[in-house]
């Protein structure tokens, strides 16, 4: 019987029992013994038998079977050596239980990849493309670990190997270092130093070998472990409903498992809500090797305090919005010390609504030599894009956003041949030489006096790296173009920005003669950028072509006529209604000029439903301004008399300032309750055409759809016209000359449609009509998803989501003892119901989205405390975000900020399956329904 062989140790027992018994003369007992020894032998001799020819037979129809479908030719060679591995084990006819333990070591090995090939069948049968890119990394982890069971204790094992293994690298490196200093006294000593040199290199080559294979190991069982669960739920697994990445991106993150399986696991999620996941994943390949390092320069030094795993997600999350340029610059600002920067970033927390416009006035300032001439490549200008990109302060309270138009317009700047042009401009322009001009860039720089031809150089390049982006003020009739003139003219813009800093005006695309620029700017705001806006504003209210001149020219001639009319009922001798009317409205008219005054708020917001301030206002001659009723008749009475030539005190001067008051100011009362703008309360907007004719020049208005007599309403008819207006889109976007259209939605707002965007590329390409493209594409698409079951588990997910928030509040007010006792049990019963709602209705099996509402509506008029259908809007809004796909880009709207932008996107609702208009708000990538009226209006292209 071979060693440890169960039943031997009592077989061996009996043996010497019976050879006792024998010395003993007790030959009866003696037979005995030697009778249950030998049945022992027999015993587990079969039973070893049987053993082996179970594992034999069992390794056979492992043979026979092979593996499922789909495997891989190393799957297939790992899956037969472990076959006929644990067969050899087996050789003898009574293997050893070491023997059988190798066996079982095999047989594992060989099971697990027989249900791991399965599992990726089945991966395969949804996505063979990302099964494949599976197979292949499991493939490579497979031939580090040697396969078999991953068990979290075995990933420990390799860990605490790994870390010992670092030790023992660390220790061959210093005695390595040591070895290099021992003293040389005598020539004696030369030779012990390099033996010692010769020896400790060599141990730590080996070392190093070690520790290599020790990371390794530990690498590819974290791995092997980690992917497997990324594969069986989740983006990667391709199960569900939820949006899938694209092939190349799911394969590539995949990949990235094998190198830095923990970052590529928490990398996941962020890919999938990210504008740009391509980007987040090859960022992981530079990241994570930073991580690895600990984030150290070249001079070895590592931050303080510093959570390197989370700043390593963080800069994933940035490189999202900010694309793959952004990790690009990565590397050149750790080696260079950029973590160890201890200066503080130039924001004020006391106004925080300045901040991008300091960081950026603070990168513009380095993107210049000393003597104020442009050089983006010099040290100093790299480190401070990268303090603005990397630093762990700028990390902590992030402006995604402008990181993305900072990047594009460095881009910019450094790609000829703008790169000359962007050079001339900039070192030949001369400091501020106007008081509108010193106004606007003090401003930007906070300086007093007048500025440097460096500050002004720097207030220039900041208006560049900031982006055009539509404020609190309604301006979007003049964002939309200055946005345009921005993104797809560079150079124009920075000229435009010359023109205002250098000479406190604005040229508009009609010539001369040129507008003062507007400079009470909100405080926060970029100056150059916002005074271009509210000066191209001015611009076109004060051309005699545009609609707000015309409308001045219908007020005044109103104005004349009640001069007239009044003079003649009240005739005075000497006086000719005609004559004095004509001479008052010809006065009146060169006297008062509109300008567009950012800081005023106003009644209402803005049709955008964005922006609740600016508007007209009148000036005078004298440069007074017109705010009332008062103001205004005051100022008429005083150029009527001048126009005519009367003293106040003469009874023709009496006669047409009483005419002025009774005749004018009654016309424009009666215009005012009309609803038409008068002087001294003007228009808070504009046409965006007149802008666009002001920043462009002449324009073709192009009807697309025309409104509808109501608002849509209902699933159908929202996806119908959302369909229409798509149709119409695709037509324009095919002769679309740049990557912008200025459209407007008429009565709401004017903006930037994208026609080059790649989702919309993506959506006309191939043959066919776009009405065919569409419903291939998008619409049934959209019915597919609304048709799809949930799985259970996604179902509960997005349900306990939905209402963590309500809940969490309410029991937050139910133990907020500055609530009143009685308010507070009010809240704990609310919460109460809210908890029974949902246990009583949370999803129990898998369900469409449709179902999933209908879950939602009862439990929220279970509780009694949730309106049913202001939660059906948050849930279309959370599904929408998880699973609605295609996302057409459509369109840019001008709202953002420093830290996110808005984008119009097409796309089904999950509940409904109809397509639908949303805005997408980037990051976190989470779409939100979009007001139907914005589908009942008019659009039309302006170019």
């Amino acid at each position: 019987m071979p060693e440890d062989t169960m039943g031997r140790e009592f077989a061996v027992g009996m043996y010497t029992e019976a050879q006792r018994q024998l010395q003993a003369g007790d030959f009866k007992k003696a037979l005995a013994s030697m009778q249950r020894a030998r049945d022992t032998i027999l015993q587990a001799a079969q039973m070893l038998r049987e053993r082996r020819a179970a594992y034999l037979r069992q390794f056979d129809e492992y043979l026979q079977n092979g593996l499922p479908a789909g495997a891989t030719q190393e799957e297939q060679d790992f899956f037969e050596l472990a076959v006929q591995t644990g067969r050899m084990a087996l050789l003898n006819d009574y293997p050893t239980p070491d023997d059988f333990a190798f066996a079982r070591v095999e047989q594992v090995k060989a099971l697990r990849l027989y249900a791991r090939v399965g599992e990726l069948s089945d991966l395969a049968g949804r996505n063979a493309t990302v099964a494949g890119a599976a197979h292949a990394a499991f493939d490579q982890m497979r031939a580090i670990t040697g396969g078999g069971e991953v068990t979290d204790q075995r990933i420990a094992d390799a860990d605490a190997a790994a870390t010992a293994s670092g030790q023992a690298l660390a220790q061959a490196e210093q005695d390595l270092l040591d070895a290099g200093n021992i003293p040389i006294i005598t020539d004696r000593d030369i030779i012990t130093r390099a033996n010692a040199v010769r020896d400790a290199t060599r141990l730590r080559d080996e070392a190093r070998q070690a520790d290599q294979e020790a990371k390794g190991l530990a690498r590819a069982l974290l791995g092997t472990k980690l992917l497997a669960e990324a594969l069986d739920t989740g983006p990667l697994s391709m199960k569900g409903a939820g949006r899938k990445l694209p092939d190349a991106v799911a394969s590539d993150l995949i990949d990235a498992f094998t190198t830095h399986p923990r970052l590529a696991a928490d990398t996941v999620d962020i890919a999938q809500d990210a504008m740009d996941p391509e980007a987040v994943v090859q960022g992981i390949a530079t990241v994570g090797a930073q991580l690895d390092a600990g984030f150290v320069s070249a001079t070895g030094a590592v931050p303080y305090g510093f959570d390197a795993h989370a700043y390593a997600l963080d800069l994933l999350k940035m490189g999202g919005t900010c694309g793959a340029d952004y990790f690009a610059r990565l590397n050149d600002y750790i080696s260079n010390d950029g973590l160890m920067d201890l200066q503080p970033l130039p924001d004020d927390p006391t106004n925080r609504d300045s901040r991008g416009t300091r960081r950026c006035m603070a990168v513009a300032g380095e993107l210049m030599d000393m003597n104020g001439n442009l050089d983006l490549n010099r040290a100093d200008a790299k480190k401070a894009v990268g303090k603005m990109l990397f630093h762990p302060a700028t990390m902590a309270d992030p402006t995604p956003a402008m990181n993305k138009h900072m990047l594009k317009a460095l881009r910019e700047l450094d790609t000829q041949p703008l790169r000359a042009q962007a050079a001339h401009v900039i070192n030949n322009t001369p400091a501020a030489n106007t008081p509108a001009a010193v106004a606007l860039v003090n401003a930007a720089t906070g300086g007093h006096g007048n500025p440097s031809n460096f500050e002004t150089r720097q207030a220039i390049l900041a208006a560049m790296l900031q982006s055009v982006d539509q404020g609190p003020v309604g301006s979007c009739f003049a964002t939309a173009p200055a946005r345009k003139l921005r993104d797809v003219t560079p150079l124009t813009a920075m000229q435009t920005f010359r023109e205002l800093a250098v000479n406190g005006r604005f040229t508009s695309a009609k010539g001369p003669p040129p507008t003062p620029a507007v400079i009470n700017i909100p405080p926060g705001e970029n100056p150059l950028i916002r005074s271009m806006e509210y000066t191209i504003a001015t611009a076109m209210g004060q051309d005699a072509a545009m609609d707000t001149q015309r409308l001045l020219s219908a007020i005044d001639n109103r104005g004349a006529y009640g001069v007239q009319q009044h003079l003649i009922a009240n005739p005075v001798a000497g006086l000719d209604a005609n004559n004095i009317a004509l001479r008052i409205k010809t006065a009146v008219r060169a006297e008062f000029t509109p300008v567009y005054d950012p800081t005023i708020l106003n009644a209402q917001v803005a049709g955008d439903g964005r922006s609740d301030r600016g508007r007209y206002v009148m000036y005078d001659q004298t440069g007074a301004r017109i705010d009332t009723r008062a103001d205004y008749q005051a100022r008429v009475e005083q150029v009527a008399l001048a126009a005519t030539g009367y003293a106040a005190t003469s009874p023709e001067g009496q006669a047409i300032v009483q005419a002025v008051q009774q005749g004018l100011m009654a016309e424009l009362d009666g215009l005012q309750a009309q609803g038409v703008d008068i002087p001294w309360y003007m228009t808070d907007g504009g046409l965006t055409e007149e802008a666009v004719e002001t920043v462009f020049g002449a324009m073709v208005r192009t009807p697309m759809v025309a409104e509808l007599p109501a608002v849509p309403a209902g699933d159908v008819a929202i996806g119908q016209r959302t369909v229409e207006l798509m149709e119409n889109l695709m037509g324009a976007f095919g002769t679309a000359a740049d990557d912008m259209l200025l459209v407007r939605a008429e009565g709401i707002h004017g903006f930037n449609a994208l026609p080059n965007h790649p989702s919309v590329l993506d959506l006309m390409q191939g043959p066919g009509t776009a009405a065919q493209k569409l419903q291939d594409k998008l619409v049934q698409p959209g019915l597919d998803l609304a048709a799809a079951q949930l799985d259970t588990a996604e179902a509960v997910a997005q349900f306990d989501k939905l209402f963590e928030g309500p809940l969490t509040q309410l029991e937050q007010e139910a133990r907020n003892m500055a609530l009143p006792e009685q308010q507070r049990a009010r809240n704990a019963r609310a919460a109460n119901r809210l908890r029974q709602a949902m246990d009583q209705y949370r999803p129990t099996a898998p369900c469409t989205p449709g179902g999933l509402q209908a879950l939602v509506t009862q439990t929220a008029n279970a509780s009694r405390c949730i309106r049913a259908n202001a939660i059906a809007e948050r849930l279309g809004n959370q599904l929408a975000s998880a699973y609605a796909e295609p996302q057409v880009v459509i369109a840019d709207p001008n709202w953002g900020d420093d830290e996110m932008h808005v984008f119009f996107v097409v796309a089904p609702d999950p509940v409904s399956g109809h397509p639908k208009l949303w805005k997408r708000i980037d990051p976190p990538g989470t779409l939100e329904a979009a007001d139907p009226k914005w589908l009942k209006a008019s659009w039309m292209t302006l170019e």
